[in-house]
């Protein structure tokens, strides 16, 4: 139906049971005019001057309109203060979008609109309170030219598009689901607590229209010295600003010193390039020497793959970065320095490219729990200081190992595939080291300083250990080795595992301490080194990290003393293993031609099973 008249339409005018379905008038509708009429799926206002006026109730449980637009003809005027009537759309439940552009409206217009889903606010008037709309309980996309604009804990808001000059204190206050905000060059000034807790805000663009900043993200005014009325509790991660220096307002507003700890701030940045990152899927590139590098990542996504095209991430692309996993594909070459740095949720990291890693690529990344270095060809110093690991394979690839590259890694266990393990401080927080069988030679000083070290595994390919590579290994007490040395020893076997001395020829196994367990090799019968540990043999790498499952070493003195529950069991037999319970304690004795070779105590963590699983 068509209404071209400007004459005002009465109340009930088609009655309860009209069948009206689609509505264009350029007439006033009285109270009442279409109240109830849900068959009405279209409604359109002509925008000519004789139609000004909406009453109350007009269109309310017209609930089958989705997509309605009210006109700036409704606008306040001498007489005629309120020409949008009370209730005049209330409980119109089928509106999804709603564009409005008139000046006035009271808080009862949309009541009961609770499924706005899209909203523009087309007007710079005072009209964009959320109570107006339903408490903007289902609006997920706001775009608005008024000043006023408030819809703090919109729970559903995501998207923000906004053209006035001013956004209000507290305007998008704990809208917890916000992830996309546009701020228009007309705007001005982004007033105190704007984006305060918004906690999926993980960027933003600041154009250079702003000239004033005051507490953006913070929630309560700056009270001088004392500090501020609330903590920071905001997520940002990115804040881009197309102005090249520091606003107004900057370091007080935005809490710089401790704002800062958290996000990076980027000066200088135009429109067009943070809208091409948008077009990137978040990622920001530059080209260095002809080759596409990462240069930083705006993206909120949690995991990520590193594109296809890309050669190297350039210096602290991602750090400080929200990320939970990142894959790095092979076509990749080069990770800078610090790429990574201070990401507080990074958990996962897989390399799948022979790259460099760069000095610090992953320092100080808590959450670090799963590395993968892949074919990677070199690790630079620093690159995992700060990081805890369960578990780190050093791949043969590697080519390259700065001295200090593994320094400030604590690591449970270490697998090393390396088949000469360099001269270089390899890891020295680690308690569990697995030799490979592809190594075959540990260089002077390989393992020096790891003093945390308490267990080794040794494969038969170790043909030479050099002078002081467990130098400084005090608290290392148990080797397992897949083959027995009684037949053959790798060069440095006996003399080289701890060096001391300037000028003169001492070798020792630990530091100062002479004391312990005679240890007889082929070469050296009868001599005496100072071992304060045992050595296992016949051992492959499988078994060896079945033992560590199963079984607790329980420490002994070199004199035999009950120390715990252990004591130390003198050998008994010739040749072959034999075993018995020592105060709940099952000791393993290997002899070899009536020489002491070994002795292990072994706190059993399944008494039951012991002797089945190492009979003779």
């Amino acid at each position: 139906m068509v209404l071209n008249s400007t004459l005002e339409i009465s109340a009930n005018l088609f009655g309860g049971g009209a069948r009206l379905q689609s509505l264009t008038t350029s007439s006033n509708v009285a109270d009442n005019g279409f109240e109830g009429l849900s068959q009405i799926t279209s409604l359109t206002f002509n925008n000519v001057s004789g139609l000004n006026k909406i009453g109350a109730y007009a269109f309310a449980g017209c609930t089958g309109i989705s997509d309605l637009n009210i006109p700036n003809n409704f606008n306040a005027s001498e007489g005629n203060e309120s020409p949008i009537g009370d209730y005049a759309f209330e409980n119109c439940t089928g509106i999804v979008k709603l564009t409005f552009c008139a000046d006035t409206l009271n808080n009862t217009v949309f009541s009961g609109c609770t499924n706005i889903a899209t909203l523009q606010i087309m007007t710079t008037a005072n009209v964009g309170m959320k109570d107006n709309f339903a408490g903007g309980a289902n609006i997920v996309t706001l775009t608005t030219y008024s000043n006023n604009t408030v819809f703090s804990y919109s729970s559903k808001l995501e998207t923000v598009y906004f053209y006035g000059t001013s956004i209000a204190q507290n305007a998008f206050f704990a809208c917890d689901s916000l992830k996309d905000v546009y701020i228009d060059d007309s705007v001005e000034t982004i007033n105190s607590g704007a984006f305060a807790r918004c906690t999926n805000l993980l960027y933003l663009f600041i154009p250079k229209s702003v000239t004033t900043l005051t507490s953006v993200f913070t929630f309560g005014p700056f009270t001088g010295a004392g500090g501020w009325d609330s903590e920071i509790n905001c997520y940002l991660i990115k804040i881009y600003f197309e102005t090249a220096s520091e606003l107004d307002g900057f370091q007080d507003g935005w809490r710089k010193n401790e704002l800062t700890d958290d996000v990076n701030i980027f000066w200088g940045i135009d429109r067009k390039t943070y809208n091409g990152l948008v077009n990137n899927n978040g990622f920001m590139y530059e080209t260095v020497n002809g080759k596409k590098y990462i240069k930083s990542y705006l993206g909120g996504e949690k995991e990520i793959e590193i594109p296809e095209d890309v050669y190297g991430i350039s210096n602290r692309a991602f750090d400080k970065s929200s990320l939970t996993s990142i894959t790095i594909p092979s076509n990749v070459k080069y990770i800078d320095a610090y790429a990574f740095a201070e990401s507080q949720y990074l958990e996962t990291v897989t390399i799948q490219s022979a790259c460099v890693i760069g000095a610090g690529a992953f320092e100080n990344c808590p959450m670090l729990k799963n590395v993968d270095l892949g074919p990677s060809i070199a690790v630079e110093n620093y690159c995992f200081n700060g990081v805890t690991l369960s578990e780190l394979t050093i791949p043969n690839t590697l080519t390259s190992i700065d001295e200090d590259a593994f320094i400030g890694l604590t690591v449970e266990k270490l697998y090393v595939e390396l088949e000469t393990v360099p001269q270089t401080r390899l890891c020295l927080e680690v308690k569990v080291i697995i030799l490979s069988d592809n190594v075959k030679t540990l260089s002077q000083n390989s393992f020096s300083g790891c003093s945390g070290l308490s267990y080794l595994f040794l494969p038969q390919t170790v043909t030479t250990i050099n002078r002081g590579a467990f130098y400084g290994c005090d608290n290392l007490m148990n080797i397992f080795c897949d083959y027995n040395y009684v037949h053959y020893t790798p060069d440095g076997w006996a003399d080289n595992w701890y060096y001391y001395g300037s000028g003169s020829t001492e070798y020792y196994w630990r530091s100062y301490n002479d004391a312990g367990i005679t240890l007889f090799t082929p070469s050296n019968e009868g001599t005496h080194y100072g071992i304060n540990g045992a050595i296992r043999m016949n051992y492959t790498v499988g078994q060896f990290e079945e033992f560590l499952t199963k079984y607790d070493i329980v420490s002994t003195s070199a004199s035999g003393e009950q120390i715990g529950e252990s004591v130390l069991v003198s050998p008994m037999g010739k040749d072959g293993f034999q075993k018995k319970f020592v105060y709940g304690v099952m000791a393993f004795m290997l002899l070899c031609s009536g020489a002491v070779v070994t002795i292990m105590l072994l706190k059993s963590k399944k008494k039951e099973n012991v002797l089945d699983d190492y009979d003779e």
